[in-house]
């Protein structure tokens, strides 16, 4: 069961997800967003300088033609997909050339652009009912995984700042904590070596 309160949970459903309306979309204007700009006479200034006043007035209230295409948070895409609203495309951090860098060399790439990446990718290919792509993150995240344990777990002495910036939250999360492990394992060690002795299993002179 998910926390109801994991940031990274919300913060995965406001990536953005191309789609295109299929219908026209009421008052939807914000979506698009930007504004209008008119120019209105002013017959009350004596200054012909200014004889029009620049206003911008907000989409907010305009409609959507059909055909539009604008990027829509993925709790939003999701709405519009299950009612027919819309068609999506899938998002460029998701594209071919994305997973095409990933499959080439998983260590390579930086996932610090897209903090919530997997769990992104995952709820879209879930609304989107692609398998190909969960188990494409799936096979990322576990390869990816095996060189953020060994630089966690192995190089204690090494300034990770710039490494973790690469990462997912996912990834930072892990490799935090396999940190937090390999310290508390060393500082017992250091604790520890002035008292290790035999256990008594291998002193004891009992014959049996």
């Amino acid at each position: 069961m998910r926390d109801y309160f994991d940031i990274d949970d919300f913060l995965s459903e406001e990536e953005k997800v191309p789609i295109k309306m299929k219908i026209k979309g009421y008052k939807l204007g914000y979506l698009e967003g930007g504004t209008n700009t008119i120019y209105i006479n002013n017959n009350n200034n004596d200054n012909d300088d200014n004889d029009n006043i620049q206003m911008q007035i907000d989409q907010d209230d305009e409609d959507i033609k059909e055909g539009t295409k604008v990027e829509v948070s993925l709790w939003i895409m999701k709405i519009f997909v299950e009612r027919s609203y819309a068609d999506y495309e899938r998002p460029k951090i998701l594209g071919q050339k994305m997973e095409s860098d990933l499959k080439a060399d998983p260590n390579a790439v930086s996932l610090g652009v897209c903090q919530q990446y997997y769990q992104f990718g995952v709820k879209f290919g879930i609304i989107s009912k692609d398998n190909l792509l969960i188990e494409h993150l799936s096979n990322i995240f576990s390869q990816r995984a095996r060189l953020i344990i060994d630089r966690a777990l192995n190089h204690l002495q090494t300034d990770s700042f710039t490494f973790l910036r690469r990462l997912s939250s996912i990834e930072q999360n892990l490799f935090i904590q396999c940190r937090q492990y390999a310290i508390a394992f060393q500082n017992w060690k250091t604790l520890n070596s002035q008292n290790i002795s035999a256990a008594s299993i291998f002193t004891s002179t009992t014959k049996f």
